[in-house]
């Protein structure tokens, strides 16, 4: 009795090892897209400050839009969740 259930441990464990591992590789993506948003909102600011009136506006804006619709598109086509999850709640 006991050897089985140091058997179903032990498995249950090496299950947990693989979520984990799985769960690590698909969440990477989101390290990349934070720091592209924050490099861009830096650079936003940062146009903000270095020109005056409208111009400011226009060049911050030119940054900003064409990185947000990107970040945008790279964060829907990236995988948040597993093929059998979707299966499921389907």
């Amino acid at each position: 009795m006991a050897e089985t259930d140091s058997m179903d441990a032990a498995e249950a464990l090496a299950r947990a090892d693989g979520l984990r591992d799985a769960v690590n590789r698909r969440s990477r993506w989101l390290v990349r897209y934070q720091l592209a948003y924050g490099v861009t909102s830096f650079a936003m600011v940062l146009a903000l400050g270095l020109f005056e009136g409208a111009a400011g506006v226009v060049v911050s804006m030119a940054l900003w839009v064409p990185a947000i619709v990107a970040l945008t598109v790279y964060a829907a086509r990236q995988p948040s969740r597993t093929a059998a999850w979707r299966v499921r709640t389907a």
